[in-house]
């Protein structure tokens, strides 16, 4: 079965920022009851990381789709200098992390990892790929069929 979209924009200032953030907020929240609040401030990490990685005019694409009525897929890409989310996640795994790193950021990716199912990026850490399964996929199918007819 195709994935169905359901969100899709590119923006690049932080007005377009706070009506994305709406945006994905309001999807996590529909699609995944008591867990939508968790996906919710994961999705809002995963935007303001996007932004804070890139230069002055970055340009931010997010895509979300629902893959087989049973998963959440998300994409977001920034053009950017971008950083090295690979060696950040290895520090944080093996706890060679000090109190003073995490203090005012730097917990963004330690959420997004422990809230999404997989997390994949690239080198740079400009391209985020999002997976979450929905807890409650039949209501999901069924709510899409009873919409439709």
């Amino acid at each position: 079965m195709p994935a169905q979209e359901l969100h899709h924009s590119t923006f690049n200032n932080t007005d377009d920022l706070t009506c994305v953030r709406e945006s994905l907020s309001k999807l996590a929240r529909d699609l995944f009851d008591d867990l939508g609040g968790l996906v919710e401030i994961a999705l809002s990490e995963a935007l303001q990381n996007a932004v804070n990685y890139g230069d002055r005019n970055t340009i931010v694409t997010v895509r979300a789709a629902l893959v087989n009525h049973r998963r959440l897929v998300v994409r977001i890409k920034s053009i950017g200098p971008g950083f090295d989310a690979e060696a950040y996640l290895q520090k944080a795994n093996r706890f060679e992390w000090v109190e003073e790193e995490f203090k005012e950021s730097g917990r963004g990716l330690m959420i997004i990892c422990s809230v999404f199912d997989r997390v994949r990026f690239n080198k740079k850490g400009t391209d985020f790929l999002l997976i979450k399964a929905i807890p409650n996929a039949k209501k999901i199918v069924h709510t899409a069929v009873k919409n439709s007819e």
